[in-house]
């Protein structure tokens, strides 16, 4: 960006907030000056009914909503409206107030819109470290449930192992003690 294009960072389209030098040549946007002294994209401002933007003269406002006449922002603007623009309104001493006014009123509006940008950013900041928060108490939650659940795996494999070692233990029991009943029930048999 050069220094001419930094001195405009001011000129925006009132209602969408688009900036002229990063539209003018890349997106092939017009901006227009209207008689209310808003500044209009021809994405925003309407033609008066039965004209179209190219060749309407008379614009409908899309700030104030009035039936105004408007000139492109361009080089070919006449000098009265072109010196609202200029970079160094210091320096002509006839119009200063009223270009200084201009373009305050126009910077202040930016400037604006700016911070209410900046306090949404900021907004979704914190809500964004809110929510990183939040996720990574319940990643712990969640690891420690892991966790858990392998240490529970774990030992159901050694309750399923001592089973079947088990298993063993209670055939031999089951041959011993059946075997007694068999001998109980023989002995019985002789009495």
């Amino acid at each position: 960006m050069d220094e001419n294009d930094v001195k405009k960072l001011w000129i925006h389209c009132n209602r969408c907030y688009k900036q002229y030098v990063h539209h003018k040549e890349t997106s092939g946007s017009r901006f227009f000056l209207l008689a209310c002294q808003d500044i209009a994209c021809d994405k925003c401002v309407e033609a008066a009914p039965g004209r179209s933007p190219s060749d309407a003269p008379i614009y409908i406002c899309p700030i104030c909503r009035c039936k105004v006449r408007g000139r492109q922002i361009n080089n070919a603007m006449p000098y009265h409206l072109k010196s609202l623009f200029h970079p160094e309104p210091w320096l002509d001493e006839l119009r200063n107030e009223a270009i200084a006014g201009f373009q305050r009123k126009h910077m202040n509006r930016f400037l604006k819109y700016c911070q209410e940008k900046e306090k949404e950013v900021q907004k979704v900041d914190s809500d964004m470290t809110l929510a990183l928060t939040a996720c990574q108490k319940l990643y712990l939650e969640l690891e420690q449930a892991r966790q858990i659940r392998r240490q529970l795996e774990n030992r159901a494999q050694q309750i399923k192992q001592q089973i079947k070692n088990n298993s063993h233990i209670r055939k031999y029991l089951y041959l011993i003690k059946w075997s007694r009943y068999s001998k109980e029930s023989s002995a019985r048999r002789t009495c």
